[in-house]
């Protein structure tokens, strides 16, 4: 893939489909984000609100190991007054980067095998929570295949797998 013009190209169909230029700037998502509850170091630019000023600015945000930070845990897309779907956003942002070879130093999902959080959130989370083995394995799983696995064993839905 050539990163420069159809780099852009995407991200600008990408800014679009979530609604990013939509942001009014109020902050919300940035002051709800899990991250920043539970890293110590945690800085505005790693935040949704930082991301996407970064974006408005130029396209280099896909080099820059803040995208990978995210927990996807969509805090701050339920907070949003614009409707910005951030999490759609932030993993639209990681696969291009994947397309354009920046590859991050970054936790697999065990299942689906793509990249979903950042070695350095997941230490955290398993140091914070003296995590068991059990729980262990399943903090290697991303949450979209957290979800299908919920949704397969507890609800019986057979297509989820």
């Amino acid at each position: 893939m050539n990163c420069s013009k159809s780099m852009i190209m995407e991200i600008e169909k990408l800014e679009e489909e979530t609604g990013i230029r939509k942001c009014i700037r109020c902050g919300k998502c940035t002051a709800s984000c899990t991250l920043a509850e539970i890293c110590p170091d945690f800085s505005y630019r790693e935040s949704p609100r930082g991301i996407i000023e970064s974006v408005k600015r130029d396209y280099r945000i896909i080099f820059d190991q803040a995208i990978w930070e995210c927990l996807e845990c969509e805090e701050c897309t339920r907070q949003c007054v614009s409707g910005i779907d951030y999490r759609r956003f932030i993993k639209g942002l990681r696969q291009i980067a994947i397309k354009c070879g920046v590859i991050p130093e970054g936790v697999k999902c065990t299942r689906c095998g793509r990249k979903f959080i950042s070695v350095k959130t997941m230490n955290f989370i398993i140091n914070r929570t003296q995590s068991s083995e059990n729980l262990k394995s399943l903090l290697k799983i991303c949450p979209v295949c957290r979800q299908r696995i919920y949704l397969k064993n507890w609800h019986g839905l057979k297509n989820w797998a």
